[in-house]
Order: C-alpha cells, then sequence, then structure tokens
C-alpha cells in the first residue's frame, strides 16, 4: 500500500470511528438527565454509576471535545451537547469566591475537593476557549482571560517560565501537588507545563495578548531548555523546587505528544528559529519512540521507560492516539514514509486491541500480550473524550494537507 492510499484509508477509518463511536457514546450514554452534565463514572462494562463524582479534568475534556467536533462538523446536537458541558462548569466548578476551577464536584454539584490544580485549569483554559471558537460567546472568552490572569498572578514562577502546581482554594501554594496517588511528590511535573503550552496555545488564537504569548514563548523555551533530554532524546518527567531533573521513567506517549503540541505552538508563534528547533526535536523524539517504545510484533506504543529500557509494557488508550497525530507531524518535517506506516500501524493496533465494541468506547489499556486490564473504567475522572476524538478530528485535516502537497510518492509496506 502507497502512503497516499494509507492516508486516505486512515482518515476515512478514524473519521468513522468518531461519528459512530466516539461522539455516540458520549452523546448519548454520558448524559446524566438526573442530576444534570456528564455522570461520573461508567465501568468497563457499561454500569453507570450515578452517584460517582466528577472531575474537572473529565468535563473540561468533555466541553472541548463537543466543542471542537461541532466546530467540524456544525451538527446542532453537537452544540447542544457543549453548551451543556459549559453551563455545568460554571455552576458547579467556578469557585465564585476565589475564582479558579475546582478538583472535582459530587454528583450533586456539591464540592467535592476545592483544590485549584494548575492542571485542571490549564483544561478549562483549553475548553472554554474552543467552546468561544465554536460559539463566539463573549463571556466564554472573558472567563478563559480570567483564568489564565488568576493562573498568572498566583502561579507564574518569573525565574524559570513555569508554573506551580497546585493551590489551596483560596490560593494559597500546597505541599501536596500530585495529581492523583500514583503521581510523584515532586514540586514540578512535565505533565502540568505541557498543558499549560496546549492551553495557551489555544488561547492566543482568541486573545492575541502580548503577555501571553511571552508566557507561552517561556513555555516553549522551558521545554527545549530544561525538560527535554538531548542526551536520550526523552523530555524528564518530573523537577524538584530547583528545576533539577528527578531521575524517573519518561513516558512515550508524554513524548510524541509533546512534540506535535509543540509544533503546532510554534507554528502559531511564528517564529522560524524555534520553529526549526523544534523540527529538530521532533524528529529525534519520534525517531527514538519507534526504535525503543514501540511494538513492532503488534504495534502500538508502550506506557514508559528508562535509560533505553521499557518499564512499563502496558498500551494506553491516550497514547496511541497521540502517537498518530505525532507520527503524521514527524512525516511533515522528515519526509519519511516510514511514519505514515507506523501511524497506520497504531490505527490497526487500536482496531484490532483498544476497542470496547460491546459497550461503544476504547479500553483504558491492554496489557503487552494485548489483552484489557478490564478493571480500569470506560469513563472516569482520566478517563475521557478529547485525546481519541481529537485525534480523530485532527487526522482526515492533516492527511488531507499532506497529500495536497503533492510529497507523498514513496512506497512502503504496513
Amino acid at each position: 500500500m502507497i502512503p497516499h492510499e494509507m492516508l486516505a484509508e486512515l482518515s476515512q477509518r478514524m473519521g468513522h470511528e468518531l461519528d459512530k463511536r466516539i461522539l455516540p457514546f458520549w452523546s448519548e450514554k454520558a448524559v446524566d438527565e438526573d442530576h444534570g452534565g456528564f455522570i461520573g463514572r461508567i465501568t468497563n462494562d457499561g454500569h453507570r454509576v450515578p452517584e460517582a463524582p466528577r472531575s474537572a479534568v473529565l468535563n473540561t475534556r468533555i466541553l472541548w471535545t463537543f466543542s471542537s467536533s461541532y466546530r467540524a462538523k456544525e451538527t446542532p446536537r453537537l452544540l447542544e451537547l457543549a453548551h451543556r458541558a459549559y453551563e455545568y462548569i460554571v455552576a458547579h466548578f467556578l469557585d465564585k469566591k476565589h475564582g479558579g476551577i475546582y478538583w472535582m464536584v459530587n454528583f450533586d454539584g456539591s464540592v467535592a475537593d476545592p483544590k485549584k490544580h494548575t492542571y485542571a485549569t490549564a483544561f478549562a483554559i483549553y475548553a472554554i476557549s474552543e467552546y468561544y471558537r465554536a460559539t463566539g460567546l463573549q463571556k466564554a472568552m472573558d472567563e478563559a482571560v480570567a483564568l489564565y490572569q488568576l493562573l498568572d498572578q498566583y502561579g507564574y514562577d518569573p525565574a524559570t517560565g513555569a508554573y506551580y502546581e497546585a493551590f489551596e482554594r483560596s490560593w494559597t501554594k500546597t505541599d501536596d501537588v500530585r495529581l492523583s496517588d500514583s503521581d510523584q511528590p515532586e514540586r514540578f511535573s512535565m505533565n502540568t507545563q505541557l498543558h499549560l503550552l496546549e492551553a495557551f496555545t489555544n488561547l492566543l488564537r482568541i486573545y492575541p495578548d502580548a503577555t501571553l504569548r511571552k508566557r507561552l514563548l517561556g513555555l516553549m523555551y522551558l521545554f527545549t531548555d530544561k525538560i527535554y533530554n538531548h542526551d536520550n532524546h526523552h523530555f524528564h518527567s518530573f523537577f524538584d523546587d530547583e528545576w533539577n531533573p528527578v531521575p524517573l521513567p519518561y513516558s512515550y506517549g508524554h513524548g510524541i505528544e509533546t512534540v506535535w503540541l509543540m509544533a503546532d505552538a510554534a507554528r502559531l508563534l511564528g517564529d522560524d528559529a524555534l520553529n526549526a528547533r523544534i523540527g529538530e526535536i521532533t524528529r529525534d523524539v519520534a525517531a527514538n519512540v519507534i526504535t525503543e517504545g514501540y511494538d513492532p510484533v503488534q504495534g502500538g506504543i508502550y506506557n514508559s521507560g528508562y535509560n533505553g529500557t521499557v518499564k512499563d509494557s502496558d498500551k494506553h488508550w491516550w497514547a496511541q492516539a497521540e502517537a498518530i497525530v505525532g507520527f503524521l507531524e514527524a512525516y511533515s518535517i522528515t519526509g519519511d514514509p516510514a511514519y505514515i506506516s507506523k501511524a497506520f500501524q497504531t490505527w490497526e493496533f487500536i482496531q484490532n486491541r483498544l476497542i470496547n465494541k460491546d459497550v461503544g468506547e476504547w479500553y483504558f489499556r491492554v496489557d503487552s500480550g494485548g489483552k484489557p486490564c478490564t478493571g480500569e473504567d470506560i469513563l472516569g475522572p482520566w478517563k475521557c473524550p478529547y485525546h481519541s476524538a481529537r485525534a480523530c478530528l485532527l487526522v482526515p485535516e492533516r492527511a488531507q494537507q499532506i497529500m495536497s502537497s503533492g510529497r507523498v510518492t514513496a512506497e512502503v509496506t504496513k
């Protein structure tokens, strides 16, 4: 199969997945008609848990998904669901007294955890900016800007260009900055800074502010100069108070996600020197992910590694979605058709191993043999639609750009 055909088929399959499985699941099974908004948990076998708490991460990612999908498709039902998600966030997650986003609310909308995680604030900015792009609602832009300004006021570290990880409800710093019990108790994480970069990129599209642009540039250079390891072509995951990297495993999924998000930001900023620098990092990271972190037999990228060795061979749903987008970004920079082949192979792995056809969504993860980890929820605080939906929205668009460029000529095999 030649790359042009591979891209066309990849676009068709992923567009079909979005229209026939992902959006129907979240439109029909995630809505909570009894308590408003969207349910907080659905188990792997499709059992709804109405009393489950609801995370800011889940709700903001739902808002982004329906807003972005409406922008692409202009289907009235998608706009209705974007409105529903936005109104629920404003009513229950926005702190009316101190500003900012609560980490968790109960199923009845009352506050369950008032902590202000920068990670959640980033996703609120990202999602509400996308909602503004879908609706033009000035109130939404004002809220996204207000969240950014609050975070900049309390969380920005001018010495490094980074942002502190977490705060108490009144914006005092907290010692426990972990996003979950599985996180490391370190002062700074790559993950939080990455999703701020992502959020500021989307906000800059609707709010071309000079200070915001400066902050985004600062985050970009934080990644190129501090977070990226130029020796092993991975991104450090955690850092101490002085921004020294902590020797811990790196994430293959975050690596391939980071390079395409940075490339997207660099294009928006229009900085030629930065674009060239990001291009070099993208080339090296993508090649390293394939060499070290990709399953050459079944396909799919592993979860984590360290010192050139895979440490966790499970394959998480979100990492596969990000890998497809990242591999197409690597192709656009290198022109190497092997990246198109890897993107296609990753999609085939998703179709063959990751989709829960009985319930209508993707498994959270599968083990190294491709067996689903059925103890993980199909919808939950961290199991959200935005990674898979975003890939299914972006890949057809980017594939069309590649095919229209006339560059795709070399023949590759699957």
